[in-house]
């Protein structure tokens, strides 16, 4: 195993783009560890529980998509063509997961400004596992058709085949299933947003409502610059399907590698744009660091006896 990498890594590995990720992942999970982890009934709404069933997906979007990446930049032949394909299907996955995810939060935000009376019968703890349990079927549904397809290897400058896509066919319905999903989830979520920026402009100004107005300001960035990642993945799409259709081989590698380095700054914006806008999730971030810090959760929080708030959540 050694001889056949010493003899396939003409291609240096992106080791900035690979730590990068690993950072990005270990922040993802650790952002999840604590949602999860948490006792707080705040964290136990839909709108958390769709998050993680997100963030999941998203965190495992991050870990194929940089094994499909090494194995290019490894230069792994046709020997490893199975393990390739099924990093694709559940990067493929995941990657709708992410897309129908985003929607699915946008949605319950909508719910929760413009139909607040009907919230509770229409976010019930049934309901909300049926929409997760939906969300992955209709992933993996979108993806069923790179199971079995034949991928496509080419060989490199130094003549060592490697993985450049799948076959023509195949390639073309990957696309365009794509192109459709990424682009429908981002519309909807930026209308949605929309309609919750303009209800807030008509109900009357107050502190309270001041407060929250900035908060769905914030939500509202965060729909713009998911939408932004979103429409410019399509873009890369189209220019993908230029790229096979008049066999640009050097064009199509160029649009790959803009679109995983583009994949990686979509997936890190919703656990960053959390952390800004959840207070409840900056206290346990706080927490999580104060009981690292004293190595006993019990001994932090007997030295606070007065943060009752703080107690509960463990």
């Amino acid at each position: 195993m050694m001889a056949l990498f010493q003899t396939r890594t003409r291609m240096a590995p992106d080791v900035i783009h690979t730590t990068i990720e690993g950072l990005l992942a270990s922040f993802y999970i650790y952002v999840l560890f604590l949602i999860i982890r948490s006792k707080a009934k705040v964290f136990r709404n839909a709108f958390y529980t769709i998050f993680v069933a997100t963030g999941t997906a998203d965190v495992i979007c991050l870990f194929t998509t940089c094994g499909v990446r090494l194995s290019r930049e490894f230069a792994l032949g046709k020997e490893f063509q199975n393990m390739v394909l099924c990093l694709l299907v559940i990067s493929g996955t995941a990657s709708y997961a992410h897309f129908i995810g985003n929607m699915l939060i946008t949605i319950n935000r909508y719910s929760a400004i413009c139909l607040f009376n009907r919230y509770d019968s229409i976010w019930t703890r049934n309901k909300v596992g049926a929409v997760v349990a939906i969300q992955y079927a209709v992933s993996f549904a979108a993806s069923i058709q790179i199971i079995g397809a034949q991928l496509v290897y080419l060989p490199n400058e130094d003549g060592i085949p490697i993985f450049t896509g799948y076959e023509r066919q195949v390639d073309m319905i990957v696309m365009a299933v794509y192109f459709g999903v990424c682009l429908i989830c981002a519309v909807v979520s930026i209308i949605l947003n929309a309609r919750i920026l303009v209800e807030w402009k008509r109900r009357p100004k107050s502190v309270d409502s001041q407060k929250h107005r900035l908060h769905e300001k914030g939500l509202l960035t965060y729909a713009v610059l998911m939408f932004s990642c979103s429409l410019f993945m399509c873009t890369l799409q189209v220019i993908r399907v230029i790229a096979v259709s008049a066999s640009l081989d050097a064009l199509n590698q160029l649009v790959t590698k803009q679109f995983f380095w583009t994949n990686d700054v979509m997936l890190s914006i919703p656990p960053l744009f959390l952390l800004l806008l959840s207070s409840d999730l900056r206290r346990e971030l706080v927490i999580s660091f104060r009981c690292y810090k004293n190595r006993n959760c019990v001994n932090t929080l007997a030295t606070h006896p007065n943060n009752r708030f703080n107690a509960n959540k463990f």
